[in-house]
Formats: C-alpha cells, sequence, structure tokens
C-alpha cells in the first residue's frame, strides 16, 4: 500500500473480560499458563433443546458460566440497567467495558473526544431469537430491543461511560477484534479522539454457532479444538467478550498502566484469489506485510506469533505456510493460539489474545499451548516452534514483541504487532497521521426504494409521488455472473446482502478501475431476523412437544425453513454483504459491515472517507441496506414506538 500510512504507538491502558474460565486479564492468564481446557458439553437449557437431543448432538463449547454471581447492575445508570440485562450480548460487553474503564482508572475525557468500537457478530443473539419465534407463533413479545443485538451494545457502553463519541459496531467476522483495533488506533493517530474503548464480543445464541459451523463443514465432530494438530478436525464455538481502553502513547501519563503498545496493525482482503469459504496464503501475506511496513520494524524482531489457527486442518495449514515465508529466517520463533485453551471466541478472539499476550508480558514468560497429538508437518519446521511449555521470554535487543494472526470467513485478514512496554525507551513525541486535504469526489452511485431499481426511478417517483406510502420490495436480485456466484447459492442469501450487490454494480458502472489493493467496502448492515427461523426449526421438537422422528415435525419444520447449508450461512453473515463484492471484482483492500441502526450509512461513510483521507485507499465503496418491512423488525420498530412507516431501501456511493 502506498500513502502515508505510518503507526503511531497506541498504549493498551485498561483490559477487562468475561470469558469461559476467566473473568479478568489475570485469570485468563493463569488459565493460559496452567494449559486448562475450558470448553466442553453444552447444557440443553443453552442450546434451547431437550436433554435427549442436545445429548445425541454432542455440542461442545465454551460457555460463559457464574456470570449472573458478579454482573453489578450498581455500576450502570438506571435508566440503562434493564436495557444492559436484555441478553448477553449486551451484558458481558458492558461488564467487560466497565471493567476495563476501571482498570484504566476512569479517564477523563473531554466530551466527543472518546469512542467505542465493539466488534460483534450480526447473528441472532438468544433473546433475539426468542422476540422473532413469538412473533411467528402469534405469541405476546418480549423485549423489542433484543432485536438491535448487532448495534445496541455500544450504544449501552457509551451511555454507561458517559461517553459521546462516535459508536458503533462492526462485523469483519473472525477478524473483526483487530479491524476494530485499527479503526480506534486511527481515530487516535488522526487526533479525531483522545481514548477509545474496544470490545469484542460474541454472545450469538449458542444453537446457531453449532448449526452454522456444521452446515459449513467447520465444526470439530469428536468436540475437541487441536490447533497445528494431525487430525485435528475442525473448531469447537466459544462465546464472551473483551475490552480494552486505548491512548495515543505520547499521552502517556505517569500515573497510567500500560498493559502493551500496538505498533501496528496490516489489514487486507484475499479478494477473488480463493473461494468465499477459503483461505488464502497470499492475502494472509498482505496483511502480515502491510502491519511491519507501516510500523517501521522487522519481522526478525518478533519472538512470540499469536496464530488465529482454529483446529481446522486447511486453514491451519495455510495460516502456518503464510506464517513461515513471512517469518523466513527468524530463528527459534515461538507460536501458540488460545484456541486450544477456550475454543474459538469468533469475534471476541484478536482480543482474548491480546490479552493473553499482556499477561505473558508481565510474566516475562513464553506462553504454552496445549498440545493433544502430533505437530502437523509445516509447524514443526521453518524456524517456529509450538510451545508444549512456557519458557523464559528472553527480549530481542531489548524489545518483547509478540504478534497476533485474525482471518475471517469471506477473505478478511488481519496481523497486529504488539510490545511490551518499557517507559525508557517507549517515550515517544506525538505524530499524527497526515489527512490528505484533497476533496472526496463521488462518482458512482446506485439506488433501490421499495419497487423501484435505480438512482433515475427512485428520484422520478420523489418527484412524482413524494407523499406515496413506502412499500415492501417485492423483487430484489444480483446477477450471478456479476457476483461470480451460482444461481442456487444468491437464493440462499438475505434479501439485504443482494440488494446491496445489486446497488454497488450500478454504482460501479460509471467508475474508471483503480488497483485491486487500494480498493476498499464498507456496508451499513444489521442482524437479519430470518436467520432465526433455522433455530426455531431446530427447537421445534422440544417446544410443541413433538416426537424428534415424526412426520408431524418434518412437515412443520419444512413450513419453518428449509434444511441449513453453507450457501444459506454465507447468505445471512453480515461480514458478506461485504466480501461478495471484494470476491466478485478482487477488491484486496479492506471491507466489512457498520451496525448503527439508522446512522450505519453514515458511520459507514465516514469510514471510508477516513481510509481516503489517511492514504489507505484510492476508492471506497460505501452501501447500506434496511428492509424494514420484514415483519419481525416492523414489529420491533413498532414496539419501541418508531411510528414512521418502513420500507425498504438500500443505496451505494462510490
Amino acid at each position: 500500500m502506498t500513502g502515508d500510512c505510518r503507526f503511531e504507538p497506541i498504549a493498551i491502558v485498561g483490559q477487562g473480560c468475561v470469558l469461559p474460565g476467566a473473568m479478568s486479564s489475570a485469570e485468563l492468564g493463569d488459565l493460559v499458563f496452567d494449559k486448562r481446557v475450558v470448553y466442553g458439553p453444552v447444557p440443553s437449557e443453552r442450546l434451547g433443546l431437550s436433554e435427549a437431543d442436545a445429548a445425541s448432538r454432542n455440542y461442545v463449547s465454551g460457555t460463559v458460566q457464574g456470570f449472573e454471581d458478579i454482573f453489578d447492575e450498581d455500576r450502570i445508570p438506571g435508566a440503562w440497567r434493564a436495557a444492559a440485562r436484555i441478553d448477553p450480548v449486551c451484558a458481558w460487553s458492558v461488564h467487560a467495558a466497565l471493567d476495563a474503564w476501571s482498570n484504566a482508572r476512569r479517564p477523563k475525557v473531554r466530551k466527543g473526544r472518546a469512542g467505542v468500537f465493539v466488534a460483534n457478530l450480526s447473528y441472532p443473539s438468544a433473546a433475539h431469537a426468542d422476540y422473532a419465534a413469538r412473533h411467528w407463533a402469534g405469541q405476546a413479545l418480549s423485549e423489542p430491543l433484543a432485536t438491535f443485538n448487532a448495534s445496541l451494545p455500544p450504544q449501552l457502553i457509551a451511555q454507561t461511560l458517559g461517553l459521546s463519541g462516535p459508536a458503533f459496531s462492526l462485523d469483519a467476522a473472525c477478524a473483526s477484534s483487530l479491524y476494530a483495533l485499527e479503526i480506534a488506533c486511527r481515530r487516535l493517530q488522526s487526533q479525531a479522539i483522545d481514548c477509545a474503548v474496544v470490545v469484542g464480543v460474541n454472545a450469538a445464541d449458542n444453537l446457531i454457532l453449532h448449526i452454522g459451523f456444521e452446515a459449513l463443514k467447520a465444526l470439530s465432530p469428536t468436540g475437541q479444538s487441536r490447533p497445528f494438530v494431525k487430525g485435528a478436525d475442525g473448531l469447537v464455538p466459544s462465546e464472551g467478550a473483551v475490552s480494552v481502553v486505548l491512548k495515543r502513547l505520547s499521552d502517556v501519563k505517569k500515573k497510567d498502566v500500560v498493559h502493551g503498545v500496538i505498533r501496528g496493525i496490516g489489514l487486507s482482503n484475499d479478494g477473488r484469489r480463493k473461494g468465499l469459504l477459503a483461505p488464502s496464503g497470499e492475502g494472509q501475506t498482505e496483511a502480515m506485510t502491510r502491519a511491519y511496513t507501516m510500523a517501521g520494524v522487522d519481522p526478525k524482531s518478533v519472538s512470540y506469533l499469536e496464530c488465529h489457527a482454529t483446529g481446522t486442518p486447511t486453514g491451519d495449514g495455510v495460516e502456518v505456510q503464510a506464517s513461515a515465508d513471512m517469518f523466513a529466517g527468524n530463528k527459534n520463533l515461538a507460536i501458540g493460539s488460545l484456541k486450544a485453551n477456550t475454543g474459538h471466541l469468533i469475534t471476541a478472539a484478536g482480543l482474548a489474545s491480546l490479552l493473553k499476550l499482556t499477561e505473558a508480558f508481565k510474566r516475562e514468560a513464553l506462553p504454552p499451548t496445549p498440545i493433544r497429538g502430533n505437530l502437523i508437518e509445516v509447524a514443526s519446521r521453518n524456524g517456529m516452534t509450538v510451545l508444549g511449555e512456557a519458557a523464559s521470554w528472553e527480549p530481542r535487543n531489548g524489545i518483547r514483541r509478540a504478534a497476533i494472526s485474525n482471518f475471517g470467513f469471506g477473505g478478511n485478514n488481519a496481523h497486529l504487532i504488539l510490545d511490551q512496554y518499557n517507559p525508557e525507551s517507549d517515550l515517544v513525541e506525538a505524530r499524527e497521521a497526515k489527512l490528505s486535504e484533497q476533496d472526496i469526489v463521488i462518482c458512482g452511485t446506485g439506488l433501490l426504494a421499495s419497487s423501484d431499481r435505480g438512482a433515475d426511478a427512485v428520484t422520478r417517483r420523489i418527484m412524482n409521488q413524494p407523499i406515496k406510502p413506502a412499500t415492501a420490495c417485492r423483487k430484489v436480485g444480483a446477477d450471478p455472473k456479476t457476483a461470480r456466484t451460482p444461481p442456487t447459492d444468491l437464493l440462499e442469501a438475505e434479501p439485504q446482502q443482494l440488494a446491496i450487490v445489486d446497488v454497488v454494480e450500478e454504482a460501479l458502472q460509471s467508475v474508471k478501475p483503480v488497483a485491486s489493493d487500494r480498493v476498499g467496502i464498507f456496508t451499513g448492515m444489521g442482524c437479519a431476523s430470518d436467520s432465526a427461523r433455522w433455530l426455531l426449526r431446530e427447537r421445534l421438537a422440544n417446544l410443541a412437544g413433538l416426537s424428534r422422528n415424526s412426520e408431524e415435525l418434518a412437515t412443520a419444520q419444512a413450513l419453518i425453513a428449509p434444511p441449513l447449508h453453507a450457501a444459506t450461512v454465507l447468505g445471512a453473515m453480515a461480514n458478506m454483504t461485504a466480501n461478495r463484492v471484494t470476491y466478485a471484482h478482487d477488491f484486496q483492500g479492506m471491507g466489512f459491515s457498520v451496525s448503527a441502526e439508522a446512522a450505519s450509512g453514515l458511520a459507514a461513510l465516514d469510514l471510508a472517507v477516513e481510509a481516503l483521507r489517511l492514504g489507505q485507499l484510492d476508492m471506497a465503496i460505501v452501501a447500506a441496506a434496511d428492509f424494514a418491512t420484514e415483519p419481525v423488525r416492523a414489529a420491533a420498530l413498532a414496539d419501541i414506538g418508531i411510528t414512521v412507516r418502513p420500507g425498504d431501501q438500500a443505496a451505494a456511493i462510490v
């Protein structure tokens, strides 16, 4: 990447977490150095299944236990306590953020100068699924705010901490944590804010994670998370939340406790180099290269690499080989993966790895990884060592330096460089990131509103019938040839996903191409309720008291939803709204979704403009979609008192 993308060091001054087996960073450190494995069978009540059905599936997960005993509502303003209690996605996020804020000694920040950035998987949470099921069944509805599980956590955190700066969620699949950190760091470096609260949370309904990864053939059928090991057969999903508080290193005061220093974060996208479910070593290497280029440090200075390493045979092999190529010449590089202890924390994975490393810094010891089996060949050569036992961490050239890799479905890649803080050598001058003063030009637009497709058609409707009530979009689609996706797969995608692909194609028609690695896409999206239909399908036997193998159950399930398969899972992922475009056009810059309800499109636009002004991109695509007439969403909007008639719309600009 060209442009002025240098990276001012960022200090981590606060930490907090709600994780399986760990309610603090110190407890997470103990868990790691004791080599404990904290995932296990999922209780039937967490799955919403009968005990017999749950036992037959043998689902295993890292689950948060006993959180209700430590949740302190007194720390939350009275008006927001009920909202924070709605769902674990809110309760865990707020609790982790409060602990991190306290750990940072409650920074005093001027109004509007602190932001909240939440990495959040936009899949239905348990409370969202319950609301949707009640609506479909014609029963009394539960809390409508639960349907806003994608965007609610950052708003609650901001209100609880009294912060009035930017606040939104993003979804870049399993790379979300590092994407959120990168955005926060850039906001600090551009002087837009002085303090950032970053949270990674995975509190999607536990059952949807299992059936989703099962459909993708990524779930471990034996229920074991074994990174780097021969015969490993897939991942084990896990849940929880992690939070850190950041400030510029140049702003650190004597009273601050600095847990670590972020030196650089590189992002990339696979584009069309592999399929949407196949990892690209080249794309991963690009993210790593960008991190070291902007940080101005040598990869040989890294002495520990926290790998993404989920325990999937293909994924681990591609990643370790890409890492070996990147760190060639780096002798005795220790590598490991927290997923061997906790399972895969999805959108919280990167931040959990960050806490693992800051705790290792404090112990001055390289962390061990539980190894159960023989290592894959690529992990036992090339100068890399998977540590089965802790070892003394000797500084290299006076520095303890580590790195973290995260890679997500659809092609999201991220790599972070982390140093132990040295107050004597880490005193730095403020180094504001240069923002270009060039005008940002809108060179392409696409629009869809109700039954009107195209900016011209929508404009004519507004001019000729300005007071016509908004209506549902009865027909939406994307060209399989342009999207480079089989038509049957597109039929499985959520309408908003197809609408974004459609309006982006319209917007790109008048645009001259630029280098593929200089293009990024930012999409405004929420969590689609339709994904909860597969939860209702799976739980119907337990809810209706029907025999699991009865014809009556099979008939009822078919009316709710067809069997789940890989195309359906991809069709419901919020980050795929961006990655379908990066894949179709081989864009390799960055791509992810943003959730801030009515402000989602504007938040995406703000991020795009910042990336252009910082020189990270030469072209940015911004798109947003909201099919508000979808019955569950319409019911929730009505329940919270939004009286504007809902309509279905999508828009894109380049």
